[in-house]
């Protein structure tokens, strides 16, 4: 059964994974960086939560919903820091990025499992360079700095 330990200990991962870049981008690339050191399979056999909802299917179970909650937590996450990067670059729909770093972070942990940390888990990053936008430099940009 999920506790408040296991909530509590990603929380503050991926918080601190979060604060270890410098700009927008920059941030949620390190969350990145730190799920491909995560899931080493020395450290980590997946994520608690999803295996609880895989294990754990009844909605109504205390469990489940402590899941469900988690998950909702880190798209939130990237939600926020969507919405940081959306200060610094136009962003098409910023509902649609969080969401599609929620599924590459997903099928990290989907797929390490299967096919270790070096399988399709470690292009993980280099999926969310092409999905994380760069900021433009504008005239106003020089003026700034």
């Amino acid at each position: 059964m999920l506790g408040q330990g296991e909530d509590q200990h990603y929380r503050e991962w991926f918080s601190a994974a979060a604060d270890r870049g410098l700009d927008p981008r920059g941030r949620i690339l390190a969350v990145f960086d730190a799920l491909a050191e995560q899931v080493r399979p020395d450290v980590c056999r997946g994520c608690p939560f999803l295996i609880a909802l895989g294990e754990l299917p009844d909605r109504d179970l205390a469990s489940h919903k402590h899941a469900v909650a988690m998950k909702v937590w880190v798209r939130g996450q990237f939600a926020d820091l969507v919405d940081e990067l959306g200060k610094t670059v136009a962003l098409d729909d910023p509902a649609i990025l969080a969401d599609q770093l929620m599924l590459v972070m997903e099928g990290v942990y989907a797929t390490v499992q299967a096919f270790g940390a070096n399988g399709p888990a470690a292009r993980a990053r280099d999926l969310v360079e092409l999905l994380v936008p760069h900021p433009v430099a504008t005239d106003r940009t020089f003026r700034e700095s």
